[in-house]
């Protein structure tokens, strides 16, 4: 059972008389690591002041603010690079409003209309409406008043 599913006061009570937490994982640095356990210890007399912290070597290796900036630049130059020459695709995909207006003039040509049945453009235009007014339910329909 792990301290955040016991009772606040049953953890404060056990905190002390734990060992100290580690990082159990390998991913973390030998520099980052020490650098922790150095915080966690329990002892206030033997645990490192804010001065000595400042001086650990995972402080003193932090880049300052234009080393990272420099750095994440390069990153992003590199993946916008990488991103260009995987992406060398056969076909381009290029639309614009022209193409769809003729395109749908090209569907309501080629429709069949037949007496009763709405229109291909009357079907677009009340699936739109239906859309905006939030689906079938607010679907007007002729006769009908709007609700208030």
């Amino acid at each position: 059972m792990t301290l955040c599913d016991m009772h606040p006061m049953r953890a404060l009570f056990l905190i002390p008389r734990n060992p100290p937490p580690r990082l159990k994982s390998k991913k973390w640095n030998k520099k980052f690591t020490n650098f922790i356990d150095k915080c966690l210890v329990k002892d206030y007399y033997s645990r490192s002041n804010t001065q000595q912290l400042l001086k650990h070597p995972y402080i003193k290796d932090i880049p300052n603010e234009r080393q990272v900036r420099i750095q994440l630049k390069d990153h992003i130059d590199r993946t916008k690079k990488k991103r260009v020459d995987d992406s060398t695709t056969d076909y381009e995909y290029h639309s614009n409003e022209s193409d769809e207006d003729e395109a749908m003039e090209d569907e309501e040509n080629q429709a069949q209309y037949s007496p009763g049945q709405p229109s291909l453009l009357y079907v677009r235009i009340s699936r739109g409406y239906r859309r905006r007014r939030g689906g079938e339910e607010g679907w007007m329909t002729r006769g009908q008043s709007r609700p208030r």
